[in-house]
């Protein structure tokens, strides 16, 4: 079984690789929809993708770099 870290990081590439014309597209709200919104809190997520990706900005507006 896929540890919730692992899901959400390969969930939030999937993103990137879907909307690749979309370098904004990885935010905290669009990878709890894109999981299903039972699958993990959107804290968890917010922190997972804070330890592993380049964050930019500061509000809500705020998203992860991920390079493809």
């Amino acid at each position: 079984k896929e540890a919730k870290s692992e899901t959400i990081l390969r969930s939030a590439r999937q993103l990137r690789y879907l909307f690749f014309d979309n370098s904004e597209i990885v935010t905290t709200e669009n990878v709890y929809q894109f999981m299903g919104a039972s699958a993990a809190s959107r804290s968890l997520i917010r922190d997972i993708l804070g330890k592993n990706f380049k964050k930019v900005g500061k509000t809500n507006k705020t998203y992860y770099e991920i390079e493809i």
